[in-house]
């Protein structure tokens, strides 16, 4: 958008006089700052008016449904609604067959791990340290507590084989 404005001087000025030519170039610097101060302000309301327009849209869009077609366009299934898409798109993405590295698997594949879902690889992940860890922490107490217990038991036998008093 390109804003064209003229300016008039007085006709008793003399035109191409120093005086004159400032004024000129004050007048065109002065309207260019007024034209490109009204684009900016033109965009700002325009940006203003689409943000609100899309966000209308996007939540219309959420909270409808859509319906799902094949290839060709033709309906597939019922409408479903996009928090349902995205629960079952996670559903599927949680059960379906990794690998011991996580790594999807073809689920008609021979593989030795063939049942592990993306959802037990990730327990199993996550929860193996921890378990490994409490329990080696419960044995090494439990060889603390079962050394002195061991140790003074196997005096008392020793002593009483011995018939030491």
């Amino acid at each position: 958008m390109k804003l064209n404005v003229e300016v008039e001087l007085f006709d008793e000025w003399e035109q191409g006089t120093p005086e004159t030519q400032v004024i000129q170039n004050a007048s065109i610097a002065l309207i260019d700052k007024m034209e490109q101060k009204m684009v900016d302000e033109l965009e700002l309301q325009v940006l203003n008016e689409s943000r609100s327009q899309v966000g209308e849209i996007i939540k219309e869009v959420i909270s409808g449904t859509i319906q799902r077609t094949n290839k060709w366009g033709e309906e597939k299934g019922e409408p479903i609604t996009l928090k349902e898409l995205i629960i079952n798109e996670t559903k599927i993405w949680f059960t379906h067959p990794v690998d011991r590295d996580g790594n999807n698997t073809d689920a008609n594949r021979y593989h030795s791990e063939r049942d592990t879902t993306r959802a037990q690889w990730i327990v199993k992940k996550q929860v193996r340290p921890l378990v490994t860890e409490i329990v080696e922490k419960e044995f090494k107490k439990l060889k603390v507590e079962y050394s002195a217990l061991l140790k003074e038991e196997i005096q008392k036998r020793v002593k009483s084989l011995l018939d030491i008093k």
